[in-house]
């Protein structure tokens, strides 16, 4: 109690607990990815990397297609962001990140296969984190306190 300060004895300090380690290795995973889809679409949009032959890219499940190197940027940004975002919700533990990123991964891993049709492997690398990613998202599911119908036994 020496040690202690005035507020802590007060009890105005609130010590969080840490998030469990795959929680932070997720998170930490979500936030190198999302920094840097940020910095590839500031650096694509500002034409710093512009590609030599720009080919037309289909995005939102194939419904849009991506044929500048404006709208590449602006398309990998919002990646970044929703990625950054998914990050910050699932340190934080809020239930809504854990529908949120459910949704987005999915949307992500179907995304994929429109996205990159000539790279086998990137969809393959793609896949495989994007699979991992939701079943570990779902098998975390009571961490952020989605309570699924059929996960719930009676008493």
């Amino acid at each position: 109690m020496e040690n202690e300060s005035y507020e802590a004895r007060k009890g105005t300090i609130v010590y969080k607990s840490r998030p469990p380690l795959d929680v932070r290795i997720v998170a930490y995973f979500l936030y190198g990815v999302g920094f840097l889809q940020v910095v590839f679409s500031v650096l694509l949009g500002a034409q710093v990397g512009k590609p030599v032959g720009i080919e037309t890219r289909r995005v939102l499940l194939g419904t849009v297609v991506l044929s500048s190197a404006l709208a590449d940027a602006i398309y990998m940004l919002c990646l970044g962001t929703c990625h950054l975002f998914c990050a910050w919700g699932l340190m934080r533990r809020a239930g809504f990140s854990w529908w949120f990123a459910l949704a987005f991964f999915i949307y992500y891993l179907i995304d994929e296969a429109f996205l990159f049709p000539k790279h086998h492997a990137v969809v393959l690398i793609g896949g495989a984190m994007g699979i991992a990613l939701i079943a570990w998202l779902w098998f975390r599911r009571e961490r952020y306190g989605v309570h699924l119908a059929a996960s719930q036994t009676k008493k």
